[in-house]
């Protein structure tokens, strides 16, 4: 899977429900991946840069969805929700974490 260096992902859950879940991800895209949970974005949507494409993830891809909402609501709209979210990543095969350190190649 190839993602644009430009792209960030804000994942829309809370740290504790999540942090099983986000783990591998924060280590495998660094300081690409933001947490700001759905119940705080209001108050933090400062934190969101505005030159970056957004990719919006949750698990299922509900709580993205809602998310994705709001920052269209606050006129940023350079986002997307991950439909169906990280497990579908997981349950399509797109995203293989052991695999995560070898270039992609074209």
């Amino acid at each position: 899977m190839r993602i644009s260096e430009q792209a960030l992902f804000c994942h829309s859950e809370s740290p504790p429900a999540a942090k099983n879940l986000i783990a591998p991800y924060v280590d495998l895209f660094g300081p690409r991946w933001l947490n700001l949970p759905q119940e705080t974005l209001k108050h933090r949507l400062n934190e969101i840069p505005k030159n970056k494409r957004l990719l919006v993830v949750c698990n299922s891809g509900v709580r993205s969805y809602e998310t994705l909402r709001q920052l269209e609501t606050a006129g940023l709209c350079n986002a997307v929700n991950l439909q169906g979210g990280i497990a579908a990543l997981k349950k399509s095969g797109a995203l293989d974490l052991k695999d995560s350190e070898e270039p992609a190649k074209d």
